[in-house]
């Protein structure tokens, strides 16, 4: 009873190249080449839309962060701090960060929607852009 050799990387990459270097390499068949880069082929798509999964969900999160970030905002001047704790008590995620809750401050900013100015010397506030 003949088992089947398990064609490796490492087998297939020679194989490509004593083919190209012209050699009769007969250690490894051209459909064991094919089946190879078929299933590496399906590997890279499978981790591609695990990706893209994992972008979307990101994503949404991020926009429902930064629905909530906005639904805080007032006219007056509040540190990252202060927004955080507002976003936290309004959402319950005791997990949420002040670089979170930042990161999306920096968007609303881009995006003309928040101020941010000094409130004390080094210490920076946000509030809600007037001419909006």
């Amino acid at each position: 009873m003949m088992t089947e050799q398990k064609i490796t990387k490492e087998m297939v990459l020679n194989g490509i190249i004593s083919f190209f270097e012209g050699d009769n390499d007969d250690s490894i068949s051209q459909e064991d080449v094919i089946a190879y880069c078929q299933n590496e082929l399906a590997l890279i798509e499978r981790r591609r839309a695990k990706d893209n999964e994992r972008r979307r969900k990101k994503r949404e999160e991020n926009t429902e962060l930064y629905d909530a970030v906005f639904a805080v905002m007032t006219n007056e001047l509040q540190s990252r701090e202060e927004i955080t704790a507002a976003v936290v008590e309004a959402t319950g995620d005791a997990e949420l960060t002040v670089a979170k809750v930042g990161a999306q401050l920096n968007k609303l900013v881009k995006n003309g929607v928040v101020v941010k100015d000094n409130i004390k010397a080094n210490k920076k506030g946000y509030m809600l852009n007037a001419a909006e």
